[in-house]
């Protein structure tokens, strides 16, 4: 509201001069002085005040739409030169005379190193974040995706079985499964022929009563020609091996080739037209798959034990690094040994070698299909086998040695020494691998273990060129080298 303490008339000329007469706004909690000077003229920095406090305050203030019009007015008189300069700015609450002032140069710098400040310190913490949590949240990421895939395949298991409960399909499969493979399942006896007689066997089949039996196992038959594949250990340092056939008949086999690493061997029998068992691909079997292992157990012919499957890839207690058994809980006792293990197909998925202890205690090993089908085909064609050799010898990378020569991949194995022989010139040394280095990958394949290289060796086949990647000294170098046989003088 605006109020005149004195009216607002002109003084005579020839009268003395007095104070000049005072305007007072009220704007809310503040009250706005303005002594106006000689000329009755209201100061200008106190018109355009009332403007903006009008503007600020709304359209609907009659007093203050009043103050606009009149700040209007005196703004025209002084445009008009009717009104002088102003003198003195007043606000209640604030020290007289004190005037107002740009930011000066010395705030615009301040306030600029204030930003650049807070952008260092944004970017040190999302560098920060970054370093300390994105690893964090990434393995999060990926237990959360692994879970989502184990619940995938529990609720699709739990449909399926659903599904199962109360069907006879487990029963009838099997009765086929046992139909299917028993009659390309062998019986096999070994023996040594007392006071070297050769007496052959008797015409019902039995045999001659000459014979000192040592062993017995099992095998199946793999080709109509009369090729079988049996354990090595089943007739290791036997004279005579004797097959008997599922229908009873009982055949002299010769032994066409065998190997000790992977302890499995191929038989030989006359005739052709056999029932041959079809091979399966172990790689596709999963943890829980259903398998059949088929054998002649304490010399009980035609038995079949039924299991799943309870590991893969075990070969760290075994006796060779060659071998790589898939695990089963199938009763597999003494005279099971070569025989097949089946899947739901009836398919050869492995070769029954192993237990823990001399009887069967819910541990099972056979050897994979992948392997058997290889050696077979390499002792059918060639009688023995040839591996391949890099000429070094490693040892794992432990978490201080890595340090040391400065590497942080999780897999990889160090070189201690290297077969420099100028008869038998080795692939590692061709390659310029020395010792301190270390191995990282075969063939594009990480090396994990001793284990793991040899089995990468053995699906290698002698003059496959294959690629080294190996690690020295902050760099890591890629070479290609030719396999060649192992020499005899480093077997």
């Amino acid at each position: 509201m605006i109020r005149k303490s004195e009216p607002l008339s002109p003084s005579p000329a020839n009268t003395t001069p007095t104070e000049p007469p005072v305007i007072s706004v009220n704007l809310d909690s503040k009250t706005l002085h303005t002594r106006l000077p000689s000329g009755a003229a209201f100061q200008s920095q106190t018109l355009l005040t009332s403007q903006k406090t009008v503007a600020e305050n709304g359209e609907n203030n009659p007093d203050l739409e009043s103050l606009s019009l009149d700040s209007t007015i005196h703004q025209n008189a002084l445009t008009n030169g009717q009104l002088s300069q102003p003198s003195i700015l007043q606000t209640s609450g604030e020290t007289p005379g004190k005037t107002l002032s740009q930011p000066s140069l010395f705030s615009y710098c301040r306030e600029i190193s204030q930003t650049a400040l807070l952008c260092m310190f944004t970017f040190l913490a999302i560098f920060f974040l970054c370093f300390y949590f994105v690893p964090t949240a990434i393995e999060e990421i990926e237990y959360a995706r692994a879970k989502g895939i184990q619940k995938a395949k529990y609720e699709y298991s739990q449909k399926y079985l659903d599904e199962q409960i109360g069907t006879p399909d487990l029963t009838k499969l099997s009765q086929a499964i046992s139909q299917k493979t028993l009659p390309s399942v062998v019986h096999i006896r070994t023996a040594v022929d007392r006071q070297n007689s050769q007496e052959p066997l008797f015409a019902s089949g039995s045999l001659s009563p000459k014979m000192n039996f040592h062993g017995q196992g099992a095998g199946f038959i793999v080709d109509s020609d009369g090729y079988i594949l049996t354990n090595n250990h089943v007739i290791d340092k036997m004279q005579k091996v004797y097959v008997t056939l599922s229908d009873g008949e009982t055949i002299p086999a010769k032994v066409v080739g065998r190997d000790e690493l992977t302890d499995l061997a191929v038989l030989k029998i006359p005739g052709e037209g056999y029932v041959a068992a079809e091979w399966g691909n172990s790689e596709e079997l999963e943890l829980g798959s259903l398998v059949w292992a088929l054998g002649s157990p304490f010399g009980l012919s035609k038995s079949i034990t039924f299991g799943i499957v309870s590991g893969k890839h075990r070969g760290d207690f075994a006796g060779s690094v060659y071998q790589d058994f898939l695990q089963t809980d199938a009763a597999v006792n003494p005279g099971n040994s070569g025989g097949p293990l089946v899947n739901e197909r009836g398919e050869v998925i492995g070769v029954n070698t192993a237990i823990v202890g001399d009887t069967y205690q819910g541990v099972s090993f056979s050897v994979p299909s992948k392997v058997a089908q290889k050696i077979y085909s390499e002792l059918k064609k060639s009688h023995h086998i040839q591996r391949g050799w890099l000429g070094l010898t490693l040892e794992p990378l432990d978490s201080k040695t890595a340090r040391k020569l400065d590497y942080r991949q999780p897999y990889g194995m160090v070189v201690t020494s290297v077969v420099r022989d100028k008869q038998f010139p080795s692939p590692a040394s061709t390659a310029g691998i020395a010792i301190n280095d270390i191995l990282v990958r075969y063939n594009g394949q990480p090396v994990t273990s001793q284990h793991a290289i040899q089995l990468l060796l053995s699906e290698s086949n002698i003059g496959q060129v294959v690629k080294l990647e190996f690690f020295r000294k902050g760099k890591l170098y890629s070479k290609e080298v030719t396999l060649t046989p192992r020499p005899q003088a480093y077997q």
